[in-house]
């Protein structure tokens, strides 16, 4: 079953390569998307795929970064586009 997530990071995150790994596993996962930095130092991500990669993800990035939070809430599928970009 596929799922909408949009989730806001907060912790080391910004200027770590943070945003590119999330790339490359999102990739590696068939996981479509986008994520930025914001102003404020937290990261922003959206990202739509099967259940079982969207937790994956999520524990892969926990594995390798030091995120101090995680506000995760599900979202409705609405990207029209495949793959998965970094917004500036």
């Amino acid at each position: 079953m596929a799922i909408g997530l949009h989730v806001f990071f907060k912790g080391k995150v910004q200027g770590v390569g943070f945003r590119f790994a999330v790339r490359r596993f999102a990739r590696e996962l068939s996981i479509n998307g986008w994520i930025r930095n914001l102003e404020d130092g937290r990261v922003e991500m959206y990202a739509e795929g099967e259940t079982e990669a969207m937790g994956s993800l999520l524990t892969m990035l926990d594995e390798k970064f030091e995120i101090e939070e995680k506000d995760v809430s599900e979202d409705p599928q609405h990207l029209s586009d495949p793959g998965f970009v970094i917004r500036h």
